[in-house]
C-alpha cells in the first residue's frame, strides 16, 4: 500500500429526492451490471372487476368481482452498477444496519450483564 490520499468531495444535486423504501429488486443486465428497483411496498383493499369485450370491441357484461387485500410494490428509484459496486454497497448498508442496532435473526446476543 502506498502513503497516497485522496480526498472525495460529497455534494448533493439539487435534482435529488430522498424517498422511503421498504425493499428493492434486483437483476443483472444483458452487459453484466446489476440493476435495482427500489420499492415502497404498501397494502390496500383492492376491487378487481372482469368485463367481457364485445364482437365490436365494446365492453361487455360484467362476468367476475373481486374483494381483497393488494400488496403494492411502487418504484421510486432505480440504480445501475457494477457486481462490485452493488457487492461493498451490499456490506456497506449490514454494517450500517448493526450500527444502528439491527441483529439478524436468530443470532445470540451477548448479555451485557454477564461481561465483567
Amino acid at each position: 500500500m502506498t502513503n497516497k490520499t485522496a480526498k472525495f468531495r460529497f455534494q448533493r444535486s439539487p435534482n435529488v429526492t430522498t424517498v422511503p423504501v421498504t425493499g428493492l429488486w434486483c437483476y443483472p443486465s444483458a452487459e453484466g451490471r446489476i440493476l435495482c428497483d427500489f420499492y415502497h411496498e404498501r397494502a390496500r383493499p383492492t376491487l378487481t372487476v372482469t368485463h367481457k369485450i364485445n364482437d365490436d370491441h365494446s365492453l361487455g357484461q360484467e362476468t367476475a368481482r373481486e374483494i381483497g387485500p393488494e400488496v403494492l410494490r411502487d418504484i421510486v428509484a432505480s440504480a445501475e452498477m457494477s457486481p462490485q459496486a452493488a457487492y461493498f454497497i451490499g456490506q456497506y448498508l449490514m454494517k450500517m444496519a448493526q450500527d444502528c442496532g439491527y441483529v439478524e435473526p436468530g443470532a445470540t446476543v451477548p448479555d451485557a450483564r454477564a461481561v465483567h
